[in-house]
């Protein structure tokens, strides 16, 4: 899949906060910006991220140490998830008896 780029001003302006929050959030290393041309875009798969920023903070009131831990977090959550998924379809493979031949009779 190629990677979708959008701009910082549509972000900004679909999540209704400024430009300098965005900037905030990229100084503080929650999410990162890429420039192209002479425009500042963020991949597609960084707007759940700003999303979820623009949310703990704005209407959670968490500030933007714990927005970033709390993120980190959900990310080692999703990967342990996918993990244990993993483990519990390999698991079911195991546990399937084996296919053995069967004995002809005499």
């Amino acid at each position: 899949m190629k990677d979708e780029f959008i701009p910082r001003e549509w972000v900004a302006d679909q999540l209704q906060v400024t430009l300098r929050t965005l900037a905030r959030y990229e100084r503080a290393g929650i999410v990162q910006s890429t420039l192209r041309g002479r425009e500042r875009v963020y991949r597609r798969t960084e707007l759940r991220r700003i999303s979820t920023a623009v949310n703990l903070e704005r209407d959670l009131g968490v500030n933007l140490a714990g927005v970033e831990v709390i993120l980190q977090m959900r990310e080692r959550m999703l990967a342990m998830m996918h993990q244990m998924n993993e483990v519990a379809q390999w698991a079911e493979q195991v546990a399937q008896p084996a296919a053995r031949p069967r004995r002809r009779s005499r």
